[in-house]
């Protein structure tokens, strides 16, 4: 990670300005992409800045395993690492946590996550944040995100959601739109020209300005991670 940015919370994605790849302290975050390899490289990367810095928390769908097998094809083979020393911290979610947080409410979702002692100023990602929210009632995911963001304020750290059912062509279109009242940045990774991705920006607020509307182009390397580019390359 580039010692020059501005911010202990940044995403780790060569190429990306600081001014739309860092992150606020306190702030919440969303990036929507239907790309599953897009999406593990964002988990993998910014958990991967946040370390060289600091502690991580991963709250995650998917199996921890693979997502450290990856992390390892990816050349980041200091993750298993900080999982031992306790830097970094896995949690899976259950199959009944979108059922769980409409019946309970997302603090007993956040209560749970202090219970484990997600640790204070930590870089909190998200993946599969589809599930931590009532996506069918847009009344209800503004409510769930606010709640998210008082606790990512109250542990003061940074919290990254990444999604993959918000894209403005789906039925969840709405969903999206309620929750960017409550955020400090959103953007959606797009599927872009000649099999590239497109990095869209619908606003971002970092330590050194705010930024709206703009894109850059994206792709998946060969190693599987994730690197951004002006779109005239």
């Amino acid at each position: 990670m580039d010692s020059d940015f501005p911010s202990e919370y940044c995403l780790g994605i060569p190429g990306l300005p600081s001014l739309f790849g860092c992150m606020v302290p306190g702030g919440l975050y969303a990036i929507q992409s239907a790309s599953p390899p897009a999406r593990v490289a964002l988990a993998l990367q910014s958990l991967g800045a946040a370390l060289g810095r600091g502690r991580a928390a991963l709250i995650t769908n998917a199996a921890p395993e693979r997502l450290l097998n990856r992390s390892g094809e990816m050349g980041m083979g200091g993750l298993p690492q900080a999982l031992r020393d306790k830097k970094l911290q896995i949690f899976r979610l259950k199959e009944s946590s979108a059922k769980n947080v409409f019946r309970y409410g997302p603090q007993r979702f956040t209560q749970e996550l202090d219970y484990f002692k997600v640790p204070e100023r930590a870089m909190v990602v998200f993946d599969g944040a589809d599930d931590l929210f009532t996506l069918q009632d847009t009344f209800v995911v503004a409510e769930q995100a606010r709640a998210y963001r008082d606790w990512i304020r109250q542990k003061g750290g940074c919290g990254l959601m990444l999604f993959s059912l918000l894209s403005q062509s789906s039925q969840f279109a709405g969903a999206y739109q309620a929750l960017l009242d409550h955020l400090d940045g959103a953007l959606r990774l797009e599927s872009g020209r000649e099999q590239h991705l497109t990095w869209s920006v619908d606003f971002w607020g970092s330590p050194t300005g705010m930024v709206a509307s703009r894109s850059l182009g994206a792709r998946i390397e060969p190693d599987g991670s994730l690197s951004v580019f002006e779109e005239s390359e």
